[in-house]
């Protein structure tokens, strides 16, 4: 069981580094200037990485006093790692520390200082994991391809604790780049015409116009982003009951994460209005070069003329304009539709690791057995595509 909770303990490996264990939001946010610095410096480019963020996610979806973190700093004080961590049981049985994810929303994930020496901040990291309290480390939705996530698996095994790392889906990421006419000739033939027929044919209709709300104050959020989950409700997901307006409470998750977005002017909710009319909407979340398309909807009224396609085509023009963006991630599992893009990938899944306990080494064993048998029988989202194609995307600036 560890012990000093809250406060800095220096390891005797790596005396230049300290471990530092938060409990509780309050905890989080009395240090959310580091944290968020810390975010900055890292790959990460999802805003609800940063400490509000978080501390909002955990409000909404997590039980009190469940969310702990550890985080590592240098001499300085400044944090170079930082692991978010929900705790609660497995099937109601297996005590783990969870990350602060789910379908709903991301609410944070591991942050790391590229600059720094990793092998040595991730040990100190890991010898932390190792004291938890918990069976073992349950880290969904992790971007598991990414440099910081193969690091952190190896600090694991160096220091003996069993790990996994499971792949769920790949993800599409669209290379923003600064020749609009090479990318649309990029795409294929049978692609371009379809979109140039759908734009004439609802042309005829009216007015076809794109509008970006990338600039609205904290006050004009709510209008604007209920007309567009309005708009989600009309559809496929509002007849499923699955819809944002449908659960209890979850447009004021999103409300109050819009917010908070709009704050550092990083809300961009986009509309694609046909004689006046909005048929398709985004709701993104633009930071660090990268404009993450968080909600897609149309109404489906007009899906013959394929709205969601003609939307995000819209938008990619903007984007090629833009010498700030040079990368649209699609942040769900990857669709065919998108493919049409020819986008790069990258893939999603789980981290597990179990500390220097049996029930954690022998639920990860029963784990690594069972779940690609168990997995054959769940519905599983999104494609795979066989690819070498690199994420490394590099800002048009």
């Amino acid at each position: 069981m560890r012990k000093n909770i809250g406060t800095s303990q220096p390891l005797i490996s790596c005396p230049s580094l300290r471990i530092q264990y938060i409990d509780g939001v309050d905890q989080l946010r009395a240090m959310a200037a580091r944290w968020d610095d810390l975010w900055l410096r890292s790959e990460v480019t999802l805003p609800t990485a940063r400490a509000e963020f978080v501390a909002q996610w955990v409000e909404k979806f997590a039980k009190p006093g469940s969310f702990h973190a550890a985080v590592v700093q240098d001499r300085q004080r400044a944090l170079v790692a930082a692991l978010p961590m929900v705790y609660r049981r497995l099937g109601g049985v297996i005590p783990v520390a969870a990350n602060a994810s789910n379908d709903w929303s991301s609410g944070g994930e591991l942050l790391l200082d590229p600059s720094v020496d990793s092998e040595a901040v991730l040990d100190v990291l890991l010898a932390a994991v190792a004291e938890l309290p918990r069976q073992l480390l349950w880290l969904g939705g992790a971007t598991i391809d990414a440099p910081y996530w193969e690091a952190f698996a190896a600090a694991a095994r160096r220091a003996g604790l069993s790990v996994e790392l499971r792949r769920h889906f790949q993800v599409a990421l669209i290379e923003i780049g600064d020749d609009w006419e090479a990318c649309k000739h990029s795409w294929a033939k049978n692609h371009r015409k379809k979109l140039a027929k759908h734009v004439r044919q609802l042309e005829r209709r009216g007015e076809l116009r794109l509008t970006v709300w990338s600039r609205l104050a904290v006050n004009e959020v709510e209008s604007k982003l209920r007309r567009a989950f309005e708009l989600e409700d009309h559809g496929w997901k509002g007849r499923a009951g699955t819809s944002v307006l449908h659960v209890p409470g979850m447009f004021e998750f999103f409300l109050g994460q819009a917010r908070l977005l709009a704050q550092n002017g990083e809300l961009e909710l986009s509309f694609l209005e046909s004689a006046g009319r909005p048929i398709a909407f985004s709701y993104a979340m633009a930071a660090k070069g990268v404009h993450h398309s968080f909600k897609i909807g149309y109404d489906r009224e007009f899906a013959a003329f394929g709205p969601g396609q003609l939307l995000r085509y819209f938008l990619l023009e903007r984007f090629h304009n833009d010498p700030a963006c040079h990368a649209m991630d699609c942040v769900g599992p990857l669709a065919a539709g998108q493919l049409r893009w020819k986008p790069l990938f990258y893939t999603t899944g789980r981290v597990v690791v179990a500390p220097r306990r049996p029930i954690g080494r022998a639920s990860l064993h029963a784990y690594k057995r069972w779940w690609p048998y168990f997995s054959r029988f769940r519905k599983r989202p999104g494609l795979t595509v066989e690819t070498t194609r690199s994420v490394d995307i590099k800002s048009k600036a």
